[in-house]
């Protein structure tokens, strides 16, 4: 249930319909930095399950929680099935939809390959447009921690101008707060 006042706040939020008086409730570890979700996950790369693509989500909302924001990024509830949240990463900037190479996928002698499907991305850029967000696919090889993303160039553009203008304006304004603290001594 969204009246929970736990419920942005809690792991199990996709069981709000099981708990009762706060029993189910988890919170949510914080990460501060991104090496502590690099040493959460193994560099060996252990095989992981079946259901990985979880994990890859999980990862993918922790890294973007590093920024503090008013409103931070989480798993979405049954990962996107429901029309209401379609993305499998809820975000207030981006639409975020995670793909993961399973490991019976090898081909040949073990090397890595993932096909990344055109129809995924007019799908998920189709759903973005909806709702007005970059659509972004962070994907991950099977057995393998780096996280890469594939974004719309144009998207990409647009947040690359965003950035330069707030870093620029952010350079202009901590120039002016020299300036006046020089005047006030």
């Amino acid at each position: 249930m969204e009246e929970c006042k736990y419920y942005f706040d809690c792991k199990n939020n996709d069981k709000c319909y099981r708990c009762s008086s706060f029993n189910l409730h988890s919170p949510i570890k914080r990460i501060k930095s991104f090496n502590k979700i690099k040493s959460r996950t193994n560099s060996n790369a252990v095989l992981r399950d079946e259901n990985s693509w979880e994990n890859l989500e999980q990862e993918v909302a922790d890294s973007l929680n590093n920024v503090p924001t008013i409103e931070e990024a989480r798993r979405s509830i049954r990962s996107g099935a429901f029309d209401i949240e379609k993305e499998d990463v809820v975000d207030w900037l981006l639409f975020i939809e995670c793909k993961e190479r399973k490991g019976n996928e090898l081909k040949g002698k073990g090397q890595k390959s993932f096909s990344i499907k055109k129809e995924w991305l007019e799908i998920a850029k189709g759903q973005a447009d909806k709702v007005n967000k970059p659509m972004t696919l962070p994907f991950r090889f099977k057995d393998d921690d780096k996280i890469y993303t594939i974004m719309d160039f144009e998207d990409l553009s647009e947040l690359n101008g965003i950035i330069k203008s707030y870093y620029t304006r952010n350079i202009k304004l901590e120039k002016e707060n020299e300036i006046l603290k020089k005047k006030m001594t």
